[in-house]
């Protein structure tokens, strides 16, 4: 991972609320609250440029050889989340009756009370029904942003004024821990759900859990923590307003939302001054 030690920058756009970050071994570094993301142990520091968020976007899939960014798709796509339950049916894991589904997918037929007015209704949405879920193969590929809670309703705002859903994952407002001056490396934890054994764990579902979390045992292949060999650049990411963003990208196989990939980016939340960028990636 490289650094830039006159314009160290945080990749601007998913705000992690980040407050103080110690040093261990007593030794104290402070860093304002703000938010910060994640990228991978191959990630470099930005040139204190602030960086357009689809060219560092794009500039990380590249850089990952074999990674293919055209098949997953904006989870966002549709005007609501409608789509994930079909996705959801279409990938049920055991069989499900045609009623069940009916009673999954549409409100209406659920609380239809009226025997014929029901069968009337079962006979129509059947064929809706199966059009839907015809569209979904398994496994389904997404990419989803992750963003600072406290960005999260300007986002489901803009997406709402485009007509689109708002679906996101929320980082952790804490992400980076105390300074390792062993390790020399801040310690990261994007989820507040997550575990001692697991603190970078992505989780995502939508829909009314429709599309479920995955298991938080699955632990990405890359350390779960941002690598600064250089003191004075670790001083100075303390002294910043740290924020971070990111995308994910995640299958969807059996109703279960898996990460492939996570790109997080970090970012002085007050210059736009880019930092570092670290990728996380799972096996199964």
């Amino acid at each position: 991972m490289k650094f830039n030690k006159s314009t160290l920058s945080l990749l601007s756009v998913i705000t992690l609320s980040l407050s103080t970050i110690g040093c261990s071994d007593n030794t104290s570094i402070d860093t304002n609250d703000d938010d910060i993301q994640v990228i991978d142990e191959s990630a470099e520091v930005m040139n204190g440029q602030e960086v357009n968020e689809a060219d560092s976007v794009e500039a990380s899939e590249m850089s990952n050889s074999g990674f293919d960014p055209s098949l997953y798709q904006d989870v966002n796509k549709e005007a609501d989340s409608n789509y994930l339950i079909y996705l959801a049916l279409a990938q049920h894991p055991e069989e499900m009756f045609d009623e069940k589904r009916l009673n999954v997918a549409y409100p209406e037929y659920l609380n239809e009370q009226d025997p014929q007015k029901k069968d009337a209704m079962a006979e129509q949405l059947k064929p809706q029904l199966h059009a839907e879920m015809a569209k979904y193969e398994q496994p389904y590929r997404v990419k989803i942003n992750l963003i600072p809670g406290h960005k999260r309703y300007d986002y489901e705002q803009e997406q709402a004024k485009k007509g689109l859903m708002g679906e996101n994952i929320v980082l952790d407002g804490r992400i980076l821990g105390r300074y390792d001056f062993e390790t020399k490396s801040f310690p990261i934890s994007v989820n507040v759900a997550g575990s001692d054994d697991n603190p970078c764990w992505f989780p995502f579902w939508a829909a009314d859990f429709a599309v479920q979390k995955h298991d938080i045992n699955i632990v990405p292949n890359e350390a779960c923590s941002l690598e600064v060999q250089d003191i004075a650049v670790a001083e100075d990411i303390s002294k910043r307003n740290v924020s971070a963003k990111g995308i994910g990208y995640y299958r969807f196989e059996d109703r279960i939302a898996y990460p492939e990939r996570v790109d997080l980016t970090f970012f002085d939340l007050d210059t736009g001054e880019d930092l570092a960028t670290k990728t996380f990636t799972w096996s199964y």
